[in-house]
């Protein structure tokens, strides 16, 4: 589940899963269009004496299409027959016997044998999780990148599209409310108003992502043959007046070449195809666009007060520390004594004890957060994660420190889900439009009570996996933060902490006032995003200059969490407030985590803040930037980074 060094390159040679659908076609124009060159297509099909299965994975209406569109574009086709069913249908998926994923991982072995120089996999999934999950699994098994430029894409976008693509597929099946068999054999421009209109009246997807209607293609882009369908006959399924379940079985398939001066340069010249394939998306709409450490969560009112408790387990010797928060479990791990020679085994102890910690309290992991002394190690630390995490990883945060005497501390939030069963893990790794795929074993967030966990994000061309230019790296991971809130139900609006970390503070001005373009449009809006906490840290992944980090509240839902806030009043001394916030909540802040703090204050009070004195006071780093200004007041936002052992303090303020 980490991301392959070929997923940073533009240049992979793929294979395209073939269903005969719109989707796939349109898919494999992407991919192209992105510098990948198309070396096969590879299909499952039904067993000859069937048309359709009863699958939740592939498409086989219209199986018998399959080798003429290979034939049409001009590369090899590899085929294996479904022979497993269903079984493992929730939403993880691990490697089960008879399961008809398996057939999809002996199809891509099969390719990989013919094809040993095959680097990826490129798949139409535009909405299915159930389907991306599993192509992703199988991917990840075989070693394969696996690109869905399709991916979250809007789908009355989408079908316009492929439409004024020129990419020719018609319906071959229908099954929704609105659609009849009459609708059998009529094209996806022929049936875009349609398509809309039963949107509008009755919320069905435009490009099928519910299982509306499937569709056959005919012709394309990349096609050097336009297909027609003969002798088709229409066979139902089900008869109903509102949605009849009906498809087209066509036995035989015609193939008359094109004007060749319409045709797209040859697949042997991947770069002139490229270029081809970029200038034909770009008559269509634009699909571009234009850290990690969480302060925990504390409790409401009338909770009780943590329970915490601090331990030195025998060898290796880390030095681990538990509060206990209702249903929320926070573990703080670092290596005890002098750093360990070997940075690897010492990592791996604090991991494991952290996770030990977890699972003797039947907790489930939601964020790890991670602070290494160089950031060199960090292709160190995917590999100890992979031992760990299989599927549904938490959400990963991970910076250099600026203190390099301990070479790595780890923080575990876990949840008990019997008190919190509702757990949701955005574990995206295909290589997309809509966000950066994960460079390691963790999820791009989580959500659970109410609220959403989000990994850190830096600023990646999704599309490429490449960094983008260091002015537009703000841009685009904030986007990409904005494009996984979107998916959990949930907004930049709806941020309770939000927290951006620099390499320079010169990078803060642009992160703020960036930051507010986005959350602060409607002034009257009932959802007030948090103001930004900004912090300068020495290295983050892939050299990154700016990485962005949220927790929100999902749309609808409900938190029991509330989070430490601070007001300064004019004449109060800021320094003095400040320490006594942090004695006040230091059983929540262990050694080597961040305390995010929201300072409420007027301009007046920000020429007070005397760094050194923080430091001295706090033992952490201060810096303070100036957010928004609301009413006259000035919205100040500080982060400490406390690089020695937590200490409580004598006595503990319930307020």
């Amino acid at each position: 589940y980490t991301l392959p060094d070929n997923k940073s390159q533009s240049n992979m040679k793929f294979v395209g899963l073939l269903s005969g659908g719109k989707d796939s076609c349109h898919a494999l124009l992407h991919c192209i269009a992105m510098g990948h060159e198309l070396v096969a297509l590879a299909n499952l099909q039904p067993e000859t004496s069937k048309d359709e299965l009863d699958s939740y994975m592939y498409q086989t209406v219209g199986h018998e299409v399959i080798p003429a569109i290979a034939a049409a574009i001009g590369v090899p086709l590899i085929r294996h027959t479904i022979a497993g069913s269903s079984k493992a249908i929730g939403h993880a998926y691990t490697a089960t016997p008879g399961d008809e994923v398996e057939d999809l991982y002996l199809l891509l072995r099969k390719v990989q044998e013919e094809f040993p120089e095959v680097r990826a996999v490129c798949s139409g999934a535009i909405l299915s999780d159930y389907q991306r999950i599993r192509v992703e699994h199988v991917c990840a098994r075989l070693g394969l990148s696996s690109l869905g430029y399709l991916w979250q894409r809007s789908q009355p976008e989408l079908l316009d599209e492929m439409i004024a693509c020129g990419l020719e597929a018609v319906l071959v099946k229908v099954a929704a409310m609105g659609l009849h068999a009459r609708h059998l054999g009529q094209s996806i421009s022929q049936m875009r108003d349609t398509l809309h209109s039963l949107h509008d009246r009755f919320d069905v997807h435009v490009c099928g992502e519910g299982g509306e209607y499937e569709s056959a293609t005919l012709d394309g882009p990349l096609f050097r043959h336009r297909l027609a369908l003969q002798a088709a006959e229409t066979v139902t399924h089900a008869a109903s007046a509102f949605a009849p379940v009906a498809y087209l079985r066509a036995p035989t398939i015609t193939s008359t070449p094109k004007d060749p001066t319409q045709c797209p340069p040859p697949l042997s010249d991947p770069v002139a195809l490229s270029r081809f394939c970029r200038a034909l998306l770009a008559t269509c709409n634009d699909i571009y666009s234009q850290p990690l450490f969480l302060p925990f969560p504390l409790p409401a009112a009338g909770q009780p007060a943590a329970s915490c408790e601090t331990t030195t387990l025998p060898l290796p010797p880390v030095h681990v520390s538990v509060c206990a928060r209702g249903n929320w479990i926070y573990v703080s791990c670092r290596p005890e004594g002098p750093p360990p020679h070997d940075m690897a085994s010492g990592a791996a102890a604090v991991l494991a004890a952290v996770l030990r910690e977890a699972e003797a309290r039947h907790a489930r992991p939601v964020l790890i957060q991670v602070a290494l002394a160089a950031m060199a190690d960090f292709a160190t630390l995917n590999r100890l994660f992979l031992a760990h995490f299989v599927s549904e990883p938490p959400a990963r945060v991970c910076v250099q420190a600026a203190d390099d005497v301990i070479p790595v501390a780890i923080e575990l939030v876990a949840v008990t889900p019997h008190a919190i069963p509702a757990i949701n893990h955005l574990h995206v790794q295909s290589i997309s439009h809509w966000a950066p795929a994960n460079i390691g074993p963790y999820s791009q967030a989580v959500s659970v009570d109410g609220l959403v966990l989000l990994a850190g994000q830096i600023g990646l061309d999704p599309g490429t996996m490449t960094l983008r230019d260091p002015d537009e790296q703000t841009a685009m991971s904030l986007e990409s933060c904005a494009r996984v809130l979107a998916v959990e139900r949930s907004s930049l609006t709806r941020v309770c902490l939000a927290l951006c970390f620099v390499t320079d503070m010169a990078s803060s001005a642009e992160a703020t006032r960036l930051y507010a373009s986005r959350t602060l449009q409607d002034p009257d809006a009932a959802t007030r995003a948090a103001p930004l906490l900004v912090m300068r840290i020495p290295a983050m992944p892939r050299s990154a200059r700016i990485e962005w980090q949220f927790i929100a509240t999902r749309d609808g839902g409900t938190t029991t969490h509330t989070f430490p806030t601070l007001t300064i009043g004019r004449d109060e001394p800021v320094t003095d407030t400040l320490a006594a916030f942090a004695a006040a909540h230091h059983n929540t802040t262990h050694a080597h985590q961040l305390l995010a703090l929201r300072l409420f204050a007027v301009p007046q009070v920000a020429p007070q803040v005397d760094q050194q004195l923080l430091h001295a006071q706090i033992g952490a780093a201060i810096s303070v930037t100036i957010v928004e200004e609301i009413e006259g007041e000035a919205v100040l936002a500080a982060v400490a980074w406390l690089v020695g052992p937590a200490t409580k303090p004598e006595e503990e303020d319930e307020d």
